[in-house]
């Protein structure tokens, strides 16, 4: 990669394209040393005036990373005005591919599942709250009924008339605190289903 850079400021840019294709073609790289090679390989073909080529460069980079940029303050005019067309082709291409793709319909696991179809097909935003939600309340019944059982227990073995009524009373909220929670993953698993039965995508 040294070498590359070096070659690419003194402006040997065919040596640019030579050695980096020949470097991604030697071995497998990951993401993080693979873009910058393509990047230099991009910007060495616009520079030779290959702008088609330097487009599919980048096409491949963005298949990587769809939210890589470039600084127009830092890189040259030429460059970004290839790239953005590379960018413009590729989310056409994305956009043309989701519509091509029939969307399943929602299985039973989408329904036990508070908002497992809505992040994965849907509005992402309302499926991390379904799923949220409904895991903080499951949580919490899980919690209140261990605290129901518990206190329950306590108020079955006192004997005492004060006592009795106190640990009713811890009791009687226990089971409140359980109900309530209860209530609570029934409203998201309701809701949930409600939004599967009218769409759930938008």
């Amino acid at each position: 990669m040294k070498k590359i850079i070096l070659l690419y400021d003194r402006g040997e840019y065919g040596k640019v394209v030579t050695l980096a294709r020949r470097a991604l073609f030697d071995r497998d790289y990951d993401k993080g040393e693979e873009i910058p090679i393509r990047t230099y390989l991009a910007f060495s073909l616009v520079a030779l005036e290959r702008n088609e080529e330097a487009k599919d460069v980048f096409l491949q980079i963005l298949s990587m990373a769809p939210d890589y940029y470039l600084d127009p303050d830092f890189v040259s005019p030429k460059i970004i005005q290839v790239f953005r067309e590379a960018q413009k082709e590729y989310f056409a291409s994305l956009k043309e591919k989701e519509e091509k793709e029939p969307i399943p319909p929602p299985s039973w696991k989408d329904y036990l599942i508070p908002g497992r179809y809505q992040k994965n097909y849907g509005n992402k935003k309302r499926g991390e709250f379904l799923r949220t939600g409904a895991v903080i309340s499951a949580g919490g019944l899980a919690l209140s009924h261990l605290l129901y059982l518990y206190t329950h227990n306590l108020y079955l073995s006192k004997k005492d008339p004060e006592e009795v009524i106190r640990y009713y009373n811890y009791y009687n909220y226990s089971y409140k605190t359980r109900r309530f929670f209860f209530d609570l993953v029934l409203l998201f698993w309701m809701y949930n289903a409600f939004d599967l039965l009218t769409g759930g995508k938008e």
